[in-house]
């Protein structure tokens, strides 16, 4: 830190939040010390971790406990900050006493990291490329982020925001990274920046077309026929912007990085570069790509430039023509085609037949931003996915419809299709109705695991009594949009290993289907019957809750084989969030077949409100009194 003063501030609101947050946590850390004595397991161990600084820290690791908790005590313990350098991983542990980042002794171990807010937002390092040539124009000079720490309180401070906002807004760790997803129609490509460069460097007799989509692009496809065709047409679509970031995550897509033009194009030309790759500028208004070119060669003298020509020609006929005639001429690898969408997109497809080149990328306003014309956001409103508002600022008479109108119309489709099948359908399809909030029932849930960890502790330790085994168990089940989860659950029954256990006969069960159920199963313990009955043995699903794996009020999460099983119609239910309670619950439970538990499921899917919502709840506690079809 800069000065003594920095330091006392930053170790002040260390201890400040990291306290508040450990009352808070209190109930899991009891929770968890207590499992830990009775698995007879060591509560608390210590771990040497390594910094890009080379630095060792030893760190605090609690059994049974979360990661969050465990950074939380660590900052409490002086170990680690909330804002900080980022540790070294696998690849990086062997980093020479050459290649350590210099810092202050001061900067500790982050649990936010510059790093570490750029990935969520998808912001890509390229430390291999100087931007120094384009300062002013483009692309700022941003270093390896693995290596950046703030050095003052304020820099501290300005890091704790972006930390937490990234973690709130764009957070997806728990996602899958599909390589292909689906909005309103349009097919997206889950790419990294360096697979996305790699691919249009790579030479191809065929033509190659990508374009960049953006939430521009799907309020766009609204309105005008045949975009998205066209750019489901190409080869390649990238992921452009937070909008789609956003989308993904609300899809269950952990996108990987911000594909969009301006931060492709230096790589891009580093690799043409290395490769002897001819580059054709193709769009924007007359000189703006001359200007593009001349900045380009600046940065990559090694660069060769196939051509450059405005964007203000007919894109049909003997112009068209023309101007793909000059560009095969030219003997062009890369064709970037600036002339805004819906307008590059067509043009692309109706023209690749004819273009004799390798790749053809649609790259919007790319041009204006390395001619100088217009300049890049600063990195902070970057690395909060907040460019949009720069743009704005810059210009707003050109792009106050496009972002002030556009992106409350893209985030209202985004967060009304309530379910996946609306948002990867068109959009006439069947409206979806919204439940309570999911952020008030998570609130709701973790208020009410504080109040109640005691309860729950001593019927760990009544199950813990009876019978040898863990209290707790964890069952593989199929939540929303088909992605897996672990389900917590109170043991119920002998372990295999009891002499105890009896296995029940399978045509015995009591329940027609997939899935089984016995009225007396002899695997049951005494406990285990209690608990099931009024349904405690289901009150550790709140911790799935908790983490945004399950809701309140949904269908129940469904074993794998129920989901093979599935018939067309079925995987409705896997529309929505997974419930703690639904309509299932409070109408028999066990006592309706498997094909009504599904119809009610999908019933809820479609009908679901705010009211039906609190229905539910409010069926669900006599329903868990009466103990009816509980077994």
């Amino acid at each position: 830190m800069k000065s003594t003063l920095d330091k006392v501030l930053v170790r002040s609101t260390d201890v400040l939040l990291s306290s508040a947050l450990l009352v808070v946590l209190s109930p899991s850390l009891c929770w968890s010390g207590l499992m830990a004595i009775v698995k007879k397991e060591p509560f608390v161990r210590y771990i040497v971790r390594r910094d890009l600084a080379l630095r060792s820290h030893k760190l605090v690791t609690l059994a049974r406990s979360g990661e969050f908790t465990q950074h939380v005590l660590n900052i409490f313990l002086g170990r680690s900050s909330f804002c900080g350098i980022a540790l070294a991983d696998a690849q990086q542990d062997n980093i020479t006493q050459a290649e350590a980042v210099h810092l202050p002794r001061s900067i500790k171990p982050g649990y936010f990291t510059v790093h570490g807010v750029r990935a969520k937002t998808g912001l890509v390092d390229t430390p291999n490329v100087d931007n120094r040539a384009v300062d002013n124009r483009a692309v700022d000079a941003q270093g390896d982020s693995m290596t950046l720490a703030p050095t003052t309180f304020a820099g501290y401070l300005a890091l704790l925001g972006k930390g937490i906002f990234s973690y709130a807004v764009y957070r997806n760790h728990q996602l899958a990274a599909d390589p292909t997803f689906t909005l309103h129609g349009i097919r997206i490509d889950n790419q990294t920046m360096q697979s996305a460069v790699d691919w249009a460097t790579t030479s191809s007799e065929a033509v190659k077309t990508g374009v960049f989509v953006n939430a521009h692009s799907v309020n766009t496809s609204f309105d005008v026929e045949g975009l998205a065709e066209n750019i489901n047409s190409a080869d390649r679509v990238f992921a452009d912007g937070s909008g789609v970031r956003l989308a993904a995550k609300r899809l269950g897509v952990a996108l990987k990085d911000n594909v969009n033009g301006t931060d492709m194009l230096p790589p891009l030309c580093a690799s043409a570069e290395a490769k002897g790759l001819r580059i054709f500028l193709l769009g924007a208004k007359s000189g703006v790509a001359l200007q593009a070119a001349l900045a380009l060669k600046e940065q990559f003298p090694g660069l060769q430039i196939a051509g450059v020509h405005h964007g203000y020609f007919n894109k049909q006929g003997d112009e068209s023509d023309r101007v793909i005639e000059k560009v095969n001429h030219a003997n062009t690898d890369i064709l970037l085609v600036a002339a805004g969408s819906p307008i590059q997109e067509a043009w692309i497809e109706a023209s690749r037949d004819k273009l004799q080149i390798s790749t053809a990328l649609a790259v919007g306003g790319l041009f204006d931003f390395f001619s100088g014309n217009i300049k890049r956001a600063p990195m902070f409103m970057r690395e909060l996915g907040m460019e949009w508002v720069w743009r704005i600022v810059q210009e707003p008479a050109a792009k106050w419809k496009r972002y002030i109108v556009g992106n409350p119309r893209f985030m209202l489709r985004l967060y009304f299709a309530a379910n996946r099948s609306a948002l990867t359908l068109a959009p006439t399809d069947r409206p979806v109705g919204i439940g309570i909030p999911v952020f008030l029932q998570q609130l709701a849930v973790i208020l009410s695991l504080i109040v109640i960890a005691p309860a729950l502790a001593a019927v760990a330790l009544a199950i813990k009594l009876e019978s040898r085994g863990p209290a707790l168990f964890t069952q593989t089940r199929v939540g929303e949009n088909g992605k897996r989860f672990k389900l917590y659950k109170f043991r119920s029954m002998y372990m295999k290993d009891d002499p105890r256990y009896v296995e029940p006969d399978a045509s015995q069960s009591d329940r027609d289907g997939v899935c089984m159920k016995f009225f007396d199963d002899p695997r049951i313990t005494r406990i285990g019957k209690f608990i099931r009955k009024y349904s405690i043995d289901e009150l550790p699903q709140l911790l799935n809750v908790a983490k945004g794996e399950m809701v309140l009020i949904g269908p129940r999460p469904a074993l794998p084989q129920e989901v093979d099983a599935y018939q067309l119609g079925m995987y409705r239910r896997l529309d929505s969030k997974p419930g703690l309670t639904g309509l299932w619950q409070v109408s028999g439970r066990a006592n309706t077949t498997f094909e009504e538990q599904i119809a009610l499921d999908v019933s809820y899917v479609d009908q679901r409100s705010l009211l039906m919502d609190v229905r539910i709840l409010l069926a669900t506690v006599p329903a868990v009194l009466k103990g009816e079809g509980a077994y």
